[in-house]
């Protein structure tokens, strides 16, 4: 578990791992040069439960922290969990179920619910259900969407680890993207994660996202099939337009240009599809967030909070799985 300056959730993160019905557990906290209280909670915490150890190191970014973890634990299977996440009680229990009903699958996930400050679900939640072979779905759709909600084997977490240039986030799509380039993937279809959307938060800042993309899929592109390199120059196209969008938004006409001739280089059937009419209406359109649920606590897992469907077209999906389902084994 990274931790950065995470003071003010870190002790209901603890909580939630704690409080897991699967009992034998090792967790590892990395405090990654925190300035806050953080380390003293955890350290008040640790002293009444000898399954959690803190590590301190300067700081050195979330990917680092993760590897810091994942070389100081010695587990067959490895959850991660960041300091502002929840996980219900029951999640590690059911995906190390999954796992060992699939033992060629390397990796499970559950379906999150994003939760606010007071960790009320902020509705819909996304529920797909992917597994098996999942690349070409997963680099044209982060379908998983969320690092809390995996559990992997631990000698496939070891031998892949996290990428420490990815600062800026995107290290662990990276990492799932190289588990599914030799691994299937197995889905828990449960509601399992409260995965908290703070304005502090590294996800909160869609142009540091796309930039992290962006630098993601240059590490990803040479390790490709042939078959998944027109997904990822659809995808390298969908991120410049959406840059070349927020240019447009704060009236940086130059970046904007030339963010437009990117996505074209890339795939100019999906730059226009963004750049073109349909996509700067986006400009205008509102967000449509519907109000707080009830406390993620207290919601049922196995029940959704609302209608929810893909953006992805179904027959360019269904034309990713045929990828999918002729990968070698």
């Amino acid at each position: 578990m990274p931790m950065f300056d995470a003071a003010t959730t870190i002790e209901a993160t603890l909580r939630s791992a704690l409080g897991q019905s699967h009992r034998e557990l090792e967790i590892v906290v990395v405090d990654d040069g925190s300035r806050d209280a953080g380390a003293k909670i955890v350290e008040a915490i640790a002293a009444q439960d000898p399954r959690l150890r803190l590590l301190r190191q300067d700081n050195a970014g979330v990917a680092a922290a993760r590897n810091a973890a994942l070389a100081a634990s010695s587990g067959e299977f490895v959850a991660y969990l960041d300091a502002d996440d929840l996980w219900a009680p029951d999640k590690l229990a059911l995906q190390l179920a999954a796992l060992r009903a699939a033992p060629d699958a390397a990796l499970a996930y559950a379906w999150f619910r994003r939760i606010d400050g007071q960790d009320r679900i902020l509705p819909p939640s996304p529920h797909p259900f992917v597994e098996g072979r999942v690349l070409h779905r997963h680099l044209a759709w982060n379908f998983i969407a969320n690092g809390s909600a995996l559990l992997v084997r631990g000698n496939v977490a070891r031998r892949i680890s996290f990428d420490p240039d990815l600062r800026s986030g995107c290290e662990d799509y990276l990492h799932q993207l190289r588990i599914a380039l030799d691994h299937p993937f197995a889905c828990v279809p449960q509601f399992l994660v409260g995965y908290r959307r703070s304005p502090g938060s590294l996800s909160a800042s869609r142009r540091t996202m796309e930039l992290a993309h962006l630098a993601m899929f240059d590490r990803i592109g040479p390790l490709l099939p042939a078959s998944a390199r027109p997904v990822l120059a659809r995808r390298r196209a969908e991120m410049h337009a959406r840059l070349a969008r927020d240019a447009l938004r704060r009236a940086r006409f130059g970046e904007s240009a030339r963010r437009c001739a990117a996505a074209l280089r890339a795939d100019p059937v999906e730059a226009l599809r963004n750049t073109g009419a349909a996509g700067l209406t986006r400009l205008a359109a509102g967000t449509g967030r519907l109000a707080p649920g009830p406390a993620f606590a207290e919601a049922d897992p196995t029940v959704a909070d609302g209608p929810w469907v893909t953006r992805q077209a179904a027959g360019y999906l269904r034309r990713l799985q045929h990828y999918d389902d002729h990968m070698p084994s």
